[in-house]
């Protein structure tokens, strides 16, 4: 009797990465086809094309920054009573 079982199918790494990057570039195909075709109402085709823009690399501003210092948020105030009284009861 013939045995049914699937010939074993081995996936690497690299296939799966490459998949998944194929599969990231074509879905917004599809999006902007809908949009043309009158699918999706203009004013929100229009956000997801400023989304798109704004998540592209290609598009992003570099900051130049004279010292790490202009990031750093502001040094928090003193604790107040309530505050000590919560690390007190943990």
């Amino acid at each position: 009797m013939a045995s049914l079982r699937a010939p074993s199918v081995r996936v690497s790494r690299r296939v799966l990465v490459g998949a998944g990057l194929a599969g990231a570039a074509v879905a917004p195909l599809g999006s902007l086809n809908r949009t043309a075709a009158g699918g999706v109402p203009r004013a929100a085709s229009t956000a997801a094309v400023g989304q798109e823009a704004r998540a592209d690399p290609a598009s992003w501003r570099t900051w130049l920054l004279a010292s790490a210092d202009e990031l750093r948020p502001a040094a928090p105030g003193a604790p107040g009573q309530a505050e000590i009284a919560e690390v007190v009861a943990a």
